[in-house]
């Protein structure tokens, strides 16, 4: 036989305390019912310790929960307070660590270390990788493609500070970070500059015969089979490397095997390279070779002519 008691309000007969059935008896509530608390629940289904605003509740036991002290989220930031050395990890279901942030490692540094590349993408509809870092520390940019459009900037890098002054926008360096070249901006100029004192050279010697090695290049006229409609004046890279070897860069007929994106290996042509700027030493050389042929000749004419 079941009992029915209806009552708004139940309060303790005396002192502070109200029990509800003895010990072994379960309390049942129905489905559809709400139990709002305005106060502190004590041993109540499971027990929250560590408990501050925002805090995130995590389940320590079958009857426990626990707030994280350093991690909270307010509806709109997840933030978690890393102390010095504490570490933030994102893992796979295997366990593996995918992701591992550090607050604040042995040199005092925060740091992000990645498993595999770590890869931005546009979030569009066609998802297109935009910027990558690969676990060699290679950069590639626009990766996935995209729209061909002139208006769109694979990468801006913009001064700060004083608009007038000399800036590095960037700087290459040795292992040692000495600096060996740079792109420097005043904020109307930009410098490509290589590492050219004194102090890092020897065996400086005075170029000779310019004319006769400037004789041996061939300026050609071509177009890049991949931008047809485009002629240009210029040299082929194998033909220079017998004049100016240090302007050029690999080997002719070179190819290089690669892994794409599926996981295929492919093959694809390693192009030599011709840095343009290392034959301005010959010409200038041949120039002034030149100049002295020509000073030359104009005296002897001038002295014929004065007879």
């Amino acid at each position: 036989m079941t009992s029915e008691l209806k009552v708004d309000k139940i309060t303790p007969a005396s002192g502070t305390n109200t029990q509800i059935g003895e010990s072994g008896d379960t309390i049942t509530i129905p489905s559809g019912c709400t139990i709002t608390n305005s106060g502190t629940a004590t041993n109540f289904g499971a027990s929250l310790s560590g408990s501050t605003n925002n805090t995130v509740v995590t389940v320590t036991g079958a009857n426990a929960m626990q707030g994280e002290s350093t991690l909270t989220y307010d509806g709109t930031i997840l933030n978690n307070n890393l102390s010095a050395g504490n570490d933030a990890e994102f893992k796979a279901s295997a366990g593996t660590v995918y992701t591992k942030i550090i607050a604040n490692d042995s040199e005092g540094y925060s740091e992000a270390n990645f498993s595999h590349d770590l890869r931005f993408k546009d979030g569009g509809a066609s998802d297109a990788e935009r910027f990558r870092v690969d676990g060699t520390g290679t950069i590639e940019i626009n990766k996935g493609g995209g729209t061909n459009n002139a208006s769109v900037w694979t990468m801006k890098l913009r001064q700060v500070g004083n608009a007038s002054a000399t800036h590095y926008m960037i700087v290459f360096a040795k292992q040692n970070d000495t600096t060996v070249g740079s792109i420097q901006t005043d904020g109307s100029n930009t410098s490509f500059n290589t590492s050219s004192d004194y102090r890092l050279k020897e065996n400086i010697v005075d170029l000779t015969d310019a004319i006769d090695r400037i004789k041996t290049l061939k300026p050609r006229k071509f177009n890049f089979k991949d931008n047809p409609s485009k002629t240009q004046d210029g040299f082929i890279a194998h033909e220079v490397s017998n004049t100016v070897p240090e302007a050029v860069t690999g080997e002719k007929d070179a190819n290089e095997t690669y892994t794409d994106d599926n996981g295929n290996e492919q093959t694809r042509i390693s192009p030599q390279q011709l840095d343009q700027s290392k034959l301005v030493p010959l010409l200038t050389s041949a120039l002034q070779e030149a100049i002295t042929k020509i000073e030359t000749l104009e005296a002897k004419v001038a002295a014929l002519e004065s007879k």
